[in-house]
This record gives structure tokens, C-alpha cells and sequence, in this order.
């Protein structure tokens, strides 16, 4: 049931400037032509001039992704659907990847013609400039070209084409549609289950003091789309009763219990579930309270291996529930390695520390309200 959760293609737009925001160098030069020349000619030379430019700039676009040499055309599904806007012109379309794995061949475009790639579904943007990535390296989710990208999506939406708008709308835009799964929609539904971007507790004004995110950047996020807020599902392992277990089985792929709990090793107290990718992160104490992640399909061990599984986590609430429980079971650790017996400094120092964990213990209580007290989690091996 969960591989028809996972993404069957991500949405793109592949441009460059149109005239009215900049000339195209190579379409002046084969003309003969400066920005200066052009600025000296009568409006409807210039409107009948800048049309030709836009369509030089479709051309050389389509002829690289349509050149198998490169290899987008191997990537993309289906049409290739044009698109003028105030300022851009380029193509949207369905493909197989996301940047990350196409970044490749958009280098290698690149040397021929300069082209800015929008990946709607990863929410990336890069421009690439003559075989290289224009700010050195690809850009990951940087909070400064959310607003880049969710303006050209709707200038892109404005246009009401409704080819684009069907590429676009249902993996860029939208909350997950259709019918859920009556196991699914069971499990979510539970005592122990939690949204973790729908979940007042976890808001600053509203829970504790050390929340996860603001209702002011809720509503920012929320403009770009909302797929976010029904996409992270968090839960205490340790608190599951029998049928959460018996419901995740209905509806994940075989092997996942082996992927999260294999056996001989230490177990995870904490599991995150991706709606969207249809995989579940798992965290937990080993020795040392050391934290630990497992991944229902053996693809993620550390917070490196997650940047697929984030994409959607636009508040790094997944970094601060590992962030908050690592903290907590360093405390707990150090708590256990003194002796304040007799020891009017030692008990001073385990009251310090046992705030401090508290601390720490609340904000993962505001996303998980069930989880164990740390001491119960720990595995007590130190």
C-alpha cells in the first residue's frame, strides 16, 4: 500500500529570461545587435524583436531536452508544456527524478546554453552557467529561494493552462487527494499517532516556551502550499499497543519491521512517518544513550541520509526532535555517571542537569505526548 504513496514524478520548469527582463546575448549576437541598438528601435520593432528572442530561447531549451545525448529525455515523461510569463519563458514538465539525481545532466546542458531548473516537488531551484552551478553548488532548500520559486509557481498557475496547471497542481501544490486507506487512515487516526504540523502544542505562542516553529511562518509556508501539514506523522514505539502494530503491517512494504527492528539491536523508541515517500525514520537510545536512526527500508542511518525524507519539513522539526532527544540522553547519561551520595556538590550538579534534561524532555513531549519518561527508554547500558 505504501508504494502508492511514493512519488511517480516530480514537477519542473527548465527557462531562461524572457525580453522584457533581459536580451538573450546569443540571439543578439546573431543578429548583429546590442542591448544599446535594440533600445534605439520604435516599440512594435522592438515587441516583433522580442518575440523572436523568446522563441530562440524556447528553441535552444527544447533542442537540449530533447537531445539524447544529454539525457533529459530519458527523464522526462510525456509532454513538454511552453510557458511565457512577464519575465521568464521555458518549458514545465513531468520527470523521473528529482535535481539531485538530474543535476548531472543539467551541468552538462549548461555548457551549451545557460538555464535556470525549478524542481517543484523537492522545492530546489538552480541556475546553471556554463557547466557549473551559479552559487557553487546545488541549492538545498535555502529558505531565500522558497520565495523565488513559490512566485514563479504562481505566475505559472495565473496562466490557467490547463496542461500546466495539471503538472503542476498535483504533485507541487496540492494536500494529498483521493480516498486514504482504510488501515491507514485507521493508523493515523489513533491515540498514539501525531501530525506533527498540525499540532497547537508544538506552535511557540501557543505550547511551551521551547516550541518548534510560529504561527507567523505556519501562514508563510502555508502560501507556497500545504502538503507539508498532512505529510509528518510522529509516535512512540514504546507506547504502541497491538493493533498500531498490526495496521502498520497492513499498509507498509514486507521487510519494513525487519528494516526498524532487526533483531539482536538495540530498538528505536521513536518513529516518524513520511505520508508522501511512504517510509518511517526511526529513532532510539544504544549505548550511552547514544541515539541511533533506522529507516523502515534500510536506505537511512544518519541525519545526512535524510535530506529526501525532509524535503517537506520546511521547520526542521525532524532535526529538532533528534536534536532534542540526543540532548536529553546525554543528560540522562551524565545524571547517571554521578554520585551525590554525601555529595552536596554532585547533588547540586544532578539537580543542573535534570532541569536542563527536563527541558529538552518537554519540547519532545509537545510532538509526541506519549513518548517514555528517558529513563525508561534508555537501555541502561552504560
Amino acid at each position: 500500500m505504501a508504494q502508492k504513496a511514493i512519488k511517480d514524478f516530480y514537477s519542473y520548469a527548465v527557462f531562461g529570461d524572457n525580453f522584457d527582463s533581459r536580451w538573450d546575448e546569443v540571439f543578439l549576437e546573431k543578429r548583429a545587435l546590442t542591448e544599446d541598438s535594440v533600445d534605439e528601435l520604435g516599440d512594435e520593432q522592438k515587441q516583433q524583436l522580442g518575440d523572436e528572442n523568446d522563441q530562440f530561447v524556447l528553441k535552444q531549451i527544447k533542442e537540449l531536452l530533447d537531445d539524447d545525448s544529454y539525457g533529459a529525455s530519458h527523464e522526462i515523461l510525456d509532454e513538454l508544456v511552453s510557458f511565457r510569463t512577464d519575465n521568464l519563458v521555458g518549458f514545465v514538465f513531468k520527470a523521473k527524478q528529482n535535481l539531485k539525481k538530474m543535476d548531472r545532466i543539467f551541468l552538462k546542458m549548461s555548457e551549451t546554453y545557460n538555464i535556470y531548473v525549478a524542481d517543484f516537488t523537492s522545492r530546489l531551484y538552480q541556475l546553471y552557467d556554463q557547466g557549473e552551478h551559479d552559487s557553487g553548488s546545488l541549492r538545498y532548500d535555502k529558505e531565500d529561494y522558497y520565495e523565488f520559486i513559490d512566485d514563479l509557481l504562481d505566475e505559472l498557475l495565473a496562466l490557467e493552462q490547463d496542461n500546466l496547471t495539471a503538472i503542476l497542481l498535483e504533485k507541487a501544490t496540492q494536500a494529498p487527494q483521493g480516498s486514504v486507506p482504510d488501515d491507514l487512515a485507521r493508523f493515523l487516526a489513533g491515540k498514539n499517532v501525531f501530525n506533527l504540523y498540525r499540532n497547537e502544542q508544538m506552535i511557540y505562542e501557543r505550547g511551551a516556551s521551547e516550541g518548534y516553529y510560529t504561527e507567523a511562518k505556519l501562514a508563510k509556508w502555508d502560501k507556497r502550499d500545504v502538503l507539508y501539514r498532512y505529510t509528518y506523522f510522529a509516535f512512540s514505539f514504546d507506547s504502541f499497543e497491538e493493533e498500531d502494530m498490526q495496521l502498520l503491517a497492513q499498509f507498509m512494504p514486507k521487510g519494513y519491521h525487519d528494516c526498524l527492528f532487526p533483531e539482536g539491536s538495540y530498538e528505536p523508541n521513536l518513529g516518524i512517518l513520511n505520508l508522501s515517500t511512504g517510509q518511517i525514520v526511526g529513532f532510539g537510545f544504544g549505548r550511552k544513550n547514544r541515539v541511533f536512526i533506522v529507516s523502515s527500508d534500510g536506505t537511512m542511518n544518519c541525519m545526512d541520509d535524510m535530506s529526501g525524507f525532509c524535503n517537506l519539513d520546511h521547520g526542521n522539526v525532524i532535526g529538532q526532535i533528534y536534536d532534542a532527544l540526543e540532548k536529553a540522553g546525554d543528560l540522562h547519561w551524565d545524571m547517571a555517571c554521578l554520585d551525590p551520595e554525601g555529595n552536596e556538590k554532585g547533588a547540586e550538579e544532578q539537580e543542573a542537569l535534570l532541569e536542563e534534561m527536563d527541558k529538552h524532555f518537554c519540547k519532545l513531549k509537545a510532538a509526541v505526548p506519549t513518548i517514555m519518561e528517558i529513563g525508561e527508554m534508555s537501555p541502561a547500558n552504560f
